[in-house]
């Protein structure tokens, strides 16, 4: 185990304390196992997936995870830096990660599994709104690297923004000089990032209307254009910046953060600088950066499948009600932003049983419960197919589509479908697709 938040050093990790299964194995002998080990999980939620993914039998329970038998390896990041926080407008008091962080809990969990020779099933219960929504981030490419690679697999959720009013998708004619976008701002919030996106070679600049009327015209879309704007009465503040071919991407990406917004609805004016394609696409943050109280008057539901979980090669999981058999309403939906096929797959989200760290067990709701289920299935296949040779040659990439193939699909749908990706979770039925 590596936490990345403990102050103290040890070797092997760049910052924070590791752990290795010696320590780990007698610190569970004590009666306080935390007096070695000082890890904890303050927020449960690792605890929870952990547990839906590979949870040993607990028969007083009649319980069990996907995978029981599984070995785990843990990453507990830390918080973002509290210049971050400022930067992007996320309160101090949320939790949030960076970037690089992640990542390197990412190659801690790799070079672990290299060291005791063993398959790898990475399980993310993260996501943003922050990117293309491609899933061509530094992260994304990372996990599709991995992905690629025998015996190592990337299951990330589909988060849970397909209720939230956060995206908002436009389409600008040739001919059209200006549209307007606008978005509900929520009272008591200290800032958030709106990011807009859209498909070179189009090129798009912004200007704002306030809540009070305070008018600010166009600023440019140029090269390297980045501006503060101030409105004076309200005491709220816009810093823009312009990328005319995003790295990575080759598409516009203007960024705006507002700071102090204030309360009301904001009219976001979209110029147009020259149009070919004319979709484009805007994302608010994830609900826990900004509350249910902003959100786009005028939303669009698909397109919310947060990043990295638009990857290519990663098994993008969404979540279902498993007693209705219907969607989990907050599931975020495909396809990206390219309309490339995401979902893969989709596992039960709603109402799920898991181990809890003030009872024994907790009842949950959330996709990252799908991206749990799918990773404990996924270590189930790599058992069967590299610990017991039978696919030697299996990779993360080729794994997904073994669940895309043995997916349990309902008659009554179209497949592949933006919501199920290609249909429900079905262990069983991979291995019937195998052998057929």
């Amino acid at each position: 185990m590596w936490d990345q938040s403990d102050e103290e050093s040890s070797d092997g990790v760049p910052f924070g304390r590791s752990y290795d299964k010696e320590e780990i194995d007698n610190a569970l002998e004590l009666d306080d196992p935390y007096e070695n080990v000082a890890l904890k999980d303050e927020t449960g939620h690792g605890t929870y997936m952990a547990g839906i993914a590979c949870a040993g039998p607990d028969p007083s329970m009649d319980y069990s995870g996907m995978a029981p038998f599984a070995s785990i390896g843990v990453v507990k990041l830390k918080d973002s830096k509290p210049y971050l926080k400022e930067y992007y407008g996320v309160r101090e008091d949320v939790y949030c990660y960076q970037e690089n962080d992640i990542m390197l809990g990412v190659d801690y969990l790799v070079k672990l599994a290299n060291r005791y020779e063993m398959p790898l099933v990475i399980c993310l219960g993260i996501g943003t709104n922050l990117g293309d929504h491609n899933g061509t981030g530094y992260l994304g490419m990372y996990l599709d690297y991995l992905s690629g690679t025998i015996g190592r697999a990337v299951c990330v959720p589909t988060g849970n923004e397909g209720n939230k009013r956060h995206h908002y998708r436009g389409m600008m004619d040739t001919e059209e000089s200006m549209q307007q976008v606008e978005i509900r701002v929520g009272g008591d919030i200290r800032g958030f990032t709106l990011q807009l996106w859209s498909q070179t070679p189009d090129a798009l600049a912004v200007g704002f209307e306030s809540p009070t009327g305070a008018k600010y015209d166009k600023i440019p879309a140029r090269f390297g254009e980045s501006r503060r704007v101030r409105f004076i009465i309200e005491g709220s503040t816009v810093d823009v910046d312009y990328w005319l071919l995003q790295q990575n991407v080759g598409d516009e990406l203007v960024e705006m953060r507002f700071h102090n917004p204030t309360k009301g609805i904001w009219k976001i004016n979209i110029y147009n600088e020259g149009v070919i394609n004319g979709r484009y696409d805007m994302w608010l943050p994830c609900t826990e950066f900004v509350g249910e109280e902003t959100f786009f008057l005028r939303s669009d539901p698909d397109a919310t499948i947060t990043e990295p979980a638009n990857a290519s090669m990663v098994v993008s999981c969404a979540g279902f009600d498993h007693v209705t058999d219907s969607i989990y309403i907050a599931s975020g939906r495909g396809y990206t932003r390219s309309e490339r096929i995401k979902p893969d797959i989709s596992a039960p989200a709603l109402n799920v049983m898991g181990p809890s760290l003030e009872e024994r067990y907790t009842i949950g709701s959330g996709t990252c419960i799908a991206a749990a289920f799918c990773a404990g299935a996924a270590a189930l296949i790599f058992e069967w197919a590299l610990v017991r040779n039978n696919d030697v040659r299996l990779t993360g990439n080729l794994l997904r589509k073994y669940m895309i193939r043995g997916a349990r699909r309902n008659i009554n749908r179209t497949y592949p479908d933006n919501e199920w990706g290609y249909g429900a979770l079905d262990v069983y039925g991979i291995f019937e697709a195998i052998f057929r």
